[in-house]
């Protein structure tokens, strides 16, 4: 028997507990650094179906924490995985215990070695995959939408799979911390055939983030949080000694104190 290629073992050293840590600590990091989560129509979210494929637009340092929380929201009952480019996670090591795996894309055979991977990964009983096929930062603004077609040769060499599409962006509207936004698209099922190129499926895939992005962007512009549902609340406020002072002032007027600027009736 050949021996087994590393590659294939995706998820091996994913850590279900360290990732439940993990999580307990980003409920207390992000708040910190954002107003707010928000997501537009979760409804949308096939989190039954199997094997679910999670496309999202690649604007941020933060999209990796960002598809934590999302995915927790989205699909509390199962586990995100996605590929990272080797080089970056030998750096952060940390993220193949909870959920990463390694594509060397300096290598011939990265395109064979992803497939694998993610066939492993979809394998795995209650395990989403989450990808960012523009493959590198990209500006929210920027039009066509342009992927790579690592999302879309995935989708022929599965005998059916899911897709759906998540735009992502952050934002800031009244508050000193910005809003981080998301939106979830429609989904879109997929069965192999022969008959449809991989140019052809990528860019049916980036017509679906397109349509996705362009619904975020018509809600982000209106700045009304009613219009998503909030998966966590962060500060409001100012800076700690100031909002103190405030307290203080509404404490001694009788008066309720307001953090949220966003709040404050105009005059």
């Amino acid at each position: 028997m050949a021996p087994r290629r590393k590659e294939d073992e995706a998820g091996k050293n994913f850590s279900p507990r360290l990732l439940s840590l993990f999580m307990a600590y980003l409920h207390w990091y992000m708040p910190r650094h954002f107003h707010a989560l928000r997501v537009a129509h979760a409804e949308r979210f096939p989190a039954s179906a199997q094997p679910l494929i999670v496309c999202i637009n690649h604007p941020s340092w933060w999209d990796p924490l960002t598809i934590l929380m999302v995915s927790r929201f989205l699909a509390p009952r199962c586990y995100a995985f996605a590929p990272m480019e080797a080089d970056a996670l030998r750096h952060y090591g940390f993220f193949e215990r909870i959920g990463a795996f390694p594509v060397d894309n300096h290598s011939s055979r990265a395109g064979a070695q992803f497939l694998r991977q993610a066939g492993a990964v979809l394998a795995r009983p209650n395990a989403i995959l989450w990808m960012t096929p523009e493959g590198h930062f990209t500006d929210v603004r920027v039009r066509p939408v342009a992927w790579k077609t690592g999302a879309a040769a995935l989708t022929r060499h599965l005998p059916r799979c899911t897709v759906v599409p998540l735009a992502l962006e952050y934002t800031y509207w009244d508050e000193r911390l910005p809003e981080i936004l998301c939106s979830v698209g429609s989904p879109i099922q997929f069965e192999n055939s022969d008959a449809v190129t991989t140019q052809s499926r990528n860019d049916e895939l980036e017509s679906a983030m397109l349509v996705a992005q362009e619904e975020l962007s018509t809600r982000a512009i209106k700045r009304d949080a009613a219009l998503f549902t909030s998966v966590f609340a962060g500060r409001a406020g100012v800076s700690t000694f100031y909002d103190l002072w405030q307290r203080m002032q509404s404490a001694v007027r009788g008066k309720p104190y307001i953090a949220e600027h966003g709040a404050i009736a105009p005059k």
